[in-house]
């Protein structure tokens, strides 16, 4: 039998069980990937776990609370600083902008060189708080790398397992056909398997990094914005007293 004519048949055998077996064919995707496809399946529960988590800890309205922004806007318009530190301190006010504002006002409540070292400050904190959200996130781009290279060491696996078959049995023996097939369904079902975990991954990845962008983008204008009132209330008792 000709190399051709046993592709096709391997081939038909594929079309005749995929047809056959349509209600199972999606618990196939799942488990048909031997043991790579098996740490595959348990990435993608862990990816899970991750998009969610970050998901939760990326909405603006917890990096960015209205309400407790609001509060700290009034303190500042009214001038007390010490309050508006002590309100970004508080553990239950944590949050994103409030550790960039925290470490601003405390700068800026020092003394008359404060102001000038706050914006510094600020962008300090802002560059190390952002950063700690870009960790966070960072885990799912490790995984998007990770799922497709084993993807690729299950379709090697898979490939070696046919050759392998091709080389030690003759075409004419029982269970050849079901062997090889068996062979190739593990090299595709693997590469599947970790391109189904990775483009997801990637996609959520992208979309953290946009969000945490946004964020500081709006934390930064917050900032900048207290600051700004915070030395207009510095400067207006010197130029009373001038």
């Amino acid at each position: 039998m000709s190399a051709a004519t046993m592709l096709v048949t391997v081939a038909a055998m594929a079309q005749d069980g995929a047809s056959a077996s349509t209600g199972s064919s999606m618990l196939k995707y799942i488990v048909g990937g031997g043991w790579i496809g098996g740490i595959i399946v348990l990435l993608s529960v862990v990816a899970l776990a991750l998009a969610i988590a970050t998901g939760l800890q990326m909405r603006l309205s917890v990096l960015i609370p209205p309400e407790r922004v609001k509060k700290l806007r009034s303190l500042v318009d009214a001038g007390d600083l010490g309050t508006a530190l002590k309100v970004c301190k508080h553990p239950e006010n944590d949050c994103y902008v409030f550790r960039i504002a925290a470490a601003a006002l405390d700068r800026a409540t020092r003394g008359m060189f404060g102001g000038i070292d706050a914006r510094h400050a600020a962008e300090e904190a802002g560059e190390s708080e952002t950063m700690r959200l870009f960790r966070l996130a960072e885990p799912l781009a490790v995984i998007a790398a990770i799922a497709p290279l084993l993807g690729l060491l299950g379709t090697v696996q898979g490939m070696i397992g046919a050759f392998e078959t091709v080389a030690t049995q003759a075409v004419g023996d029982s269970g050849y056909y079901e062997k090889l097939a068996a062979n190739i369904s593990v090299a595709l079902v693997t590469t599947f398997q970790g391109l189904v975990v990775a483009i997801p991954c990637l996609v959520l990845h992208s979309w953290y990094r946009s969000k945490i962008e946004t964020a500081a983008s709006e934390a930064g204008a917050i900032v900048d914005g207290v600051l700004s009132v915070s030395e207009r209330s510095a400067m207006a008792p010197e130029a009373g007293a001038a």
